[in-house]
């Protein structure tokens, strides 16, 4: 079940226009609310060491 969730193919929108999106929106929180800008860091440290964990577990490799 897991492993097929990255069997997929990327949908074209999310490279051109869903990061560009975020990374706007991400530089508009950070500007006007610095006082979130570590805990964002945080948060996305604790995010991509759980999708390790369990890209491990689940061997999402093979």
């Amino acid at each position: 079940m897991f492993s097929d969730w990255f069997a997929g193919v990327e949908h074209w929108a999310n490279r051109l226009v869903t990061d560009q999106a975020l990374f706007c929106a991400g530089f508009l929180v950070a500007t006007r609310m610095p006082v979130l800008v570590m805990p964002a860091k945080i948060l996305s440290v604790g995010w991509l060491a759980a999708a390790h964990i369990l890209a491990a577990t689940f061997d999402v490799s093979a």
